[in-house]
């Protein structure tokens, strides 16, 4: 936690100090006027306001930090390569050709990987059947996609990165169907302290996976 003051510390601490002299002085006057449970009410409410104002020009705020992998922070973008991602309902090439949730999925991460700043290491992967991650750029059979293993391919990448991912990004067309323990696994990026942005593709046409 850390303090931003909107002015000065010096005339927030004066101004604290002002406010609560005043609050004290109305207490004073008002005492005798008051019952016991009213001049508590009204004590507790003058309190929290001088407090409030006192809090809100110091400004506090949260800074989070993050492991660096190597020199730089790291972007992941995972890629669903199952069978369902070979539905053509992405959209259409110029040409009139369909456009596979797969091509376009790899479409986005490549863009993305490009447009992420030089100050940041980037990792692309793609999952499939519940084995883990394989290289963006692999071969693909039947039998590695079969189905949806998103669980197996985020703990793989929390286990590979503890502590040096900033974000990973999963695109992807579908649910866990690899059986799979997605709250296991999110609870894994959880503690390798990155966070989880889904990317769904796809249209409306539900294939099985």
């Amino acid at each position: 936690m850390t303090l931003n003051p909107l002015i000065p510390l010096g005339y927030v601490i004066l101004l604290g100090v002002l406010l609560a002299v005043l609050a004290a002085l109305s207490e004073l006057l008002s005492a005798r006027k008051l019952g016991a449970a009213r001049l508590a009410l009204l004590v507790s409410l003058r309190i929290t306001g001088v407090t409030a104002v006192v809090l809100l020009l110091l400004n506090p705020s949260r800074v989070e930090t993050f492991a660096l992998h190597g020199d730089k922070p790291m972007v992941a973008f995972l890629l669903d390569a199952s069978r369902s991602m070979a539905t053509g309902d992405y959209g259409k090439e110029p040409a009139g050709r369909a456009v596979s949730r797969l091509d376009g999925g790899r479409k986005l991460v490549e863009y993305a990987v490009k447009a992420v700043p030089g100050a940041f290491s980037v990792r692309a992967a793609m999952f499939a059947s519940g084995d883990g991650l394989f290289p963006f750029d692999a071969v693909l059979d039947d039998a590695r996609t079969a189905r949806t293993g998103i669980a197996a391919a985020l703990l793989q990448l929390a286990a590979e990165h503890p502590s040096g991912l900033l974000a990973a990004f999963v695109v992807t067309d579908g649910i866990e169907t690899a059986d799979g323990d997605l709250d296991a696994a999110a609870s894994s990026a959880r503690l390798a302290g990155f966070p989880l942005y889904p990317v769904l593709t796809g249209g409306d046409v539900f294939p099985p996976n």
